[in-house]
């Protein structure tokens, strides 16, 4: 989506970075497919370890909810 910028949100306990428009892919296929529309700014912010490498998230929240799930 051209003429739209990046919004960066700080607050207390996160950084929320907003890139306005359309993903690259279907909703649905957000845990198992992944593209960046920018990914300049996706290598940047891996090389400064400020995001992991793509898809690492989705991972790591399911590992997360079945230890909570299974310990309550």
């Amino acid at each position: 989506m051209q003429g739209n910028n990046i919004s960066v949100d700080i607050y207390d306990n996160r950084l929320e970075i907003s890139n306005p428009g359309l993903p690259c892919i279907n909703p649905d296929r957000f845990i198992d497919d992944c593209q960046s529309r920018n990914e300049k700014l996706a290598d940047l912010m891996r090389r400064l370890g400020i995001c992991e490498e793509k898809g690492s998230g989705f991972d790591k929240v399911i590992i997360v909810i079945n230890i909570v799930y299974w310990t309550t």
